[in-house]
């Protein structure tokens, strides 16, 4: 990984700000909620594959 690429905040490296591009195929986006605090809600958008 390029060195200028990670910044140091109070001893913690993070990635530096930027515009960051994600890969569509391995991306997912997806909430857990519990409904009545007995079961697990999953669901998230339904976004359609880019082609």
């Amino acid at each position: 990984m390029d060195e200028s690429a990670i910044r140091t905040i109070d001893g913690v490296q993070s990635p530096v700000a930027g515009t960051w591009v994600f890969d569509p195929a391995h991306t997912k986006l997806s909430a857990i909620g519990r409904h009545m605090m007995i079961t697990k809600v999953r669901g998230g958008p339904r976004i359609p594959p880019s082609r």
